[in-house]
């Protein structure tokens, strides 16, 4: 009710218009894809860095967070094992699978160590020091154009292997610090400063902590073999990892994310 009987009511004054960058038809689709599902779409235009969509599953009515039932209604959803409060487009991390393979193959161009008519071969996968990283069936050998067709998974362990392992550094872990280097310079591992609150850094492991697990100068491009085919260690934002899709898009850079 009113305060006072009105006393010290005064008249609304309208804000500053605040328009968002959201397609709604096609924010609509992705909330309509994700019904039942656990995970996050995000959509961005790689020319201007606007978020076009971006959906985290489950979520909730956000009516509950309203007026005085609010708190009730908080500590019930904070309760859900759903977890709706958790913006996982922002804040959950994911291995990037074979999407990442993209990133390793730039890494290799650009450090020569990998042209565009580079060959491996596949034979089920890759057999290295009694580690097998296993692949499905397809054409062998490959070039690049036919790995990143195939995402061939011998092919990007042999790619990280040379770029790790590239003469011109001294030891893999200034081969991995390089690598490292160019996987940040993609926004991964890092926060990126978009507009959304509560945005997370995800994680791109750093040289101590291959240190801390196996001991300094006991690691090398073989024991981290799975960050080749984007899984190990990484943990990557959907954000991020829609972000890093534009940086090739946008044939080297990217301009931060962001909704309004």
């Amino acid at each position: 009710g009113s305060y006072k009987n009105g006393k010290y009511d005064k008249n609304a004054v309208a804000g500053a218009n605040l328009t968002t960058t959201l397609d709604a038809t096609l924010q609509a689709y992705g909330e309509k894809l994700m019904q039942n599902k656990k995970g996050s779409i995000v959509a961005i235009e790689p020319s201007t860095g606007e978020i076009l969509a971006i959906v985290t599953s489950p979520s909730y009515n956000p009516a509950l967070l309203v007026g005085r039932v609010r708190t009730k209604n908080y500590l019930k959803l904070l309760k859900d094992t759903l977890k709706p409060l958790f913006n996982r487009a922002v804040m959950a991390k994911y291995p990037p699978g074979s999407t990442f393979k993209t990133i390793n193959a730039l890494i290799g161009l650009q450090e020569k160590v990998l042209y565009i008519n580079t060959q491996y071969s596949c034979h089920g996968g890759y057999h290295a020091g009694g580690i097998t990283v296993k692949c499905h069936h397809h054409p062998s050998p490959l070039d690049l154009t036919h790995a990143i067709q195939y995402s061939c998974n011998a092919y990007f362990c042999n790619v990280y292997r040379s770029i790790i392992d590239n003469p011109k550094y001294l030891s893999a872990e200034d081969g991995y610090k390089a690598w490292r280097d160019y996987i940040t310079s993609f926004g991964l591992g890092n926060k990126l400063g978009s507009d959304l609150p509560n945005e997370l850094s995800g994680n791109v492991p750093t040289c101590k902590y291959y240190d801390k697990y196996y001991g300094k100068n006991h690691w090398g491009s073989l024991t981290t073999i799975s960050l080749a085919i984007g899984q190990g260690e990484l943990g990557i934002t959907p954000l991020q990892l829609a972000n890093m899709t534009a940086t090739i898009a946008n044939r080297g850079f990217y301009y931060i994310p962001h909704i309004v």
